[in-house]
């Protein structure tokens, strides 16, 4: 009896399940050739063979596409933490940028204030002490005992000038200064000889000193209301400044763990980007050799079915003869 069959496979052999497929089937027609009574069992065989081979296809297609769905989601999943990384380091390095913005800006100012202070306040230290040596002098003067002589006058003129060439006193207390210096000057020229009454000379020079004491306590209020100034920007500037610089170090610790939790999913992305090739590439592979094993064998099934009615019909026309 001949046979049109073209087997798929030897079996064990490692071969493609086209292969396999053409292999048995060859082995087939030569077996029924010389055995044509184990045809049937051959045909049984190669029919296992095809049902075997398609389930484990099968089987090995589903598992693909689930594992191409799972790479699938993972890729998603990463794709989406590193879309939400490069958002939140974009914030975050703004936000450490202006608070190092923000605190050079403060910096700078505090520095500005503090040469500014120095200065008033060196300024108002100098005022003080030339105020308070021009109120000795002339407490000195006062104190002679004679306030008719020309150098007591001369003393107290000689404290006036100072006070008036100073670079440290204001233009304020200057013209008072200056007033004073005038009226002592014009008292020294009223009196004949230069030598004014000495009751009169007391009450000018008391009023000189009062006059001048008075501009010492101011400028001494001056001075200490502007360190308590100082002090209290001071403090205001190490609470400003301890402020931006913890939220600075916080800023660049949660980007440098951003910039690690991108990184582990770049490498995550990467890597199941690489499987899901291979995984679609084994899937295709699979899915091609179905179609081609199922093909394959229902062909050669429909032929072994032709030549089967068709080996029936010469035996029965040879009972029949």
């Amino acid at each position: 009896m001949k046979c049109v069959f073209l087997v798929a496979c030897v079996l064990g052999a490692k071969v493609s399940p086209i292969a396999k497929t053409v292999e048995l089937l060859n082995g087939l027609q030569a077996k029924i050739a010389a055995e044509g009574e184990n045809a049937q069992k051959l045909y049984e065989e190669f029919t296992s063979y095809c049902d075997d081979q398609s389930t484990e296809l099968i089987h090995a297609i589903k598992t693909g596409k689930a594992e191409a769905e799972r790479q699938s989601a993972t890729i998603a999943h990463a794709t989406a933490k590193i879309q939400e990384a490069v958002s939140q380091i974009a914030d975050l390095a703004g936000q450490a940028s202006t608070n190092g913005q923000d605190l050079t800006a403060a910096t700078e100012i505090r520095a500005a204030e503090k040469k500014t202070y120095d200065a008033s306040d060196a300024d108002l230290a100098q005022t003080v002490d030339m105020l308070r040596r021009a109120v000795s002098i002339i407490e000195k003067e006062m104190n002679k005992g004679s306030f008719i002589q020309a150098s007591s006058m001369s003393g107290i003129t000689g404290a006036l000038q100072a006070l008036l060439d100073s670079n440290t006193v204001n233009s304020m207390n200057k013209a008072k200064v200056q007033a004073l210096l005038q009226s002592t000057t014009d008292m020294d020229d009223l009196a004949p000889a230069g030598a004014p009454a000495p009751d009169a000379y007391a009450s000018h020079s008391g009023g000189i000193v009062s006059t001048l004491e008075d501009m010492m306590e101011k400028a001494a209020a001056q001075r200490a209301d502007g360190q308590k100034a100082e002090m209290i920007a001071q403090h205001n500037f190490g609470l400003l400044e301890q402020k931006l610089k913890d939220e600075i170090a916080d800023q660049e610790k949660q980007l440098k763990a951003t910039k690690k939790m991108k990184a582990e999913n770049e490498e995550k992305k990467s890597v199941a980007e690489g499987d899901l090739a291979s995984t679609q590439k084994g899937l295709a592979e699979d899915e091609k050799s179905l179609h081609d094993l199922q093909e394959n064998c229902m062909v050669k099934a429909t032929a072994y079915d032709v030549e089967k009615r068709s080996e029936e019909r010469r035996v029965g026309k040879e009972c029949r003869s």
